[in-house]
């Protein structure tokens, strides 16, 4: 693997964002009487929204820790917020075989409530509505494989559940990566607040339903669609990781029976492993554990009206004979997420992935969320402003849609 240095040509701008903040992580009670919460939760916001125009990274740093720090430990966390700034770029990813499918597109979509409160009924809940879509293309240098690269984030408000159903968003992403030259495209749904694949399936599934999957075979016949899903398990290494070694990798679905049969859950709705893989990182260890395994499920259908839909995805990525040249294509894709998405540059020439590449999806704070504390009463509880959900609407106002 290797990243695309300024020598490249390219037509995209990228933009890089730096986030110059006085302090770090404070308690809760002293981080409502500072101001940064608020700057934090608006630079995520504008990231996001800027992201719908032009590839942008941003990157924070705290000038605190430069003050109390030395010399040499300001050097350290100046180049390590600088060597984050790689994962903007596009990333060359190895596949001998890209020549059978020249171009890729994989959307990442997710929802997430931007209205909660004690309603009657679910009808007046509002959810945010997330997708960040990128590009695969055949490349042969500096070797043959693809250069991996984000195309542009969007984001909607839906005002009733209903409208998770048809999933517009979705649709559009799958026509603008057609109108791109993609034939391949995987769909990788991310509920907020599902289930683990173990306890219940079904939940992790609530973004691709039936008649969404029906819609979308229907409207873009001539595209092969790949349903999928993921989940994260954290494990504990029981050796060192030496130099040579990033991660490790179950490339068939056959390999994943074992996981199968150990899975204890009442309906599986056909949710195949295809594709498992594996870190022996660990940064940060007591926040964001990095050593486990992010695997990946093939969402197959039954219910869908024509099962030529389905054998097509289930062909290429369960691979029976080891025989599809488009397997291995749609295995450097999510592979090459774990890379780019890593913020942590090159060390000893080597890239480190990240474990599970979809932080915007779970964050770990509100802020991280773009979410801000408002109000805050004993008896009612808090009161959340959504700056992502405000400003889509604004966005979507400007862009007259």
């Amino acid at each position: 693997m290797q990243k695309r240095g300024q020598k490249e040509k390219s037509v995209d701008f990228t933009t890089l964002m730096l986030r110059l903040q006085e302090t770090g992580k404070q308690l809760d009670e002293d981080k409502d009487k500072s101001g940064d919460a608020y700057v934090y939760a608006a630079a995520q916001t504008l990231e996001a929204i800027l992201g719908e125009d032009t590839p942008i990274r941003m990157q924070g740093l705290i000038l605190d820790n430069l003050v109390k720090k030395s010399k040499k430990d300001q050097d350290f966390i100046k180049s390590g917020t600088f060597k984050a700034f790689l994962s903007a770029f596009p990333l060359c990813i190895s596949s001998p075989d890209s020549h059978s499918a020249p171009k890729i597109g994989l959307i990442s979509y997710a929802s997430r409530p931007c209205n909660e409160g004690n309603f009657p009924n679910d009808s007046e809940k509002a959810y945010l509505f997330l997708t960040q879509s990128y590009i695969a293309t055949a490349v042969n240098e500096p070797f043959i494989g693809y250069e991996l690269k984000r195309e542009r984030m969007q984001s909607d408000v839906l005002d009733s559940p209903e409208q998770l159903k048809t999933q517009r968003l979705v649709q559009e992403e799958i026509r603008h990566l057609r109108a791109k030259g993609c034939q391949h495209i995987i769909l990788l749904a991310h509920a907020y607040g599902d289930r683990r694949i173990n306890r219940a399936a079904d939940y992790n599934s609530s973004l691709i339903p039936t008649e969404f999957l029906e819609a979308v075979f229907q409207t873009f016949p001539d595209i092969n669609i790949y349903p999928m899903v993921r989940d994260v398990f954290p494990a504990t290494r029981l050796r060192d990781r030496g130099y040579s070694e990033a991660a490790f990798e179950i490339l068939q679905a056959g390999d994943h029976s074992d996981f199968q049969r150990s899975v204890r859950a009442d309906y599986f709705r056909n949710l195949i492993p295809v594709y498992t893989f594996a870190t022996l990182y660990a940064i940060q260890a007591e926040e964001r554990l990095q050593s486990g395994f992010c695997i990946y499920f093939l969402v197959s259908d039954g219910k869908v009206s024509n099962i030529n839909w389905t054998e097509r995805a289930r062909q290429h990525l369960i691979n029976p004979d080891s025989d599809s040249r488009i397997h291995p294509c749609l295995l450097a894709v999510l592979r090459g997420l774990h890379f780019i998405e890593a913020e942590r540059g090159v060390y000893r020439s080597q890239l480190s992935p990240v474990l599970d590449p979809f932080s915007w999806i779970s964050p770990n704070t509100v802020e991280e969320a773009g979410e801000v504390k408002v109000l805050h009463t004993r008896r009612k509880g808090q009161v959340l402003l959504n700056y992502r959900a405000v400003l889509t609407h604004v966005s979507q106002v400007l862009h007259r849609k």
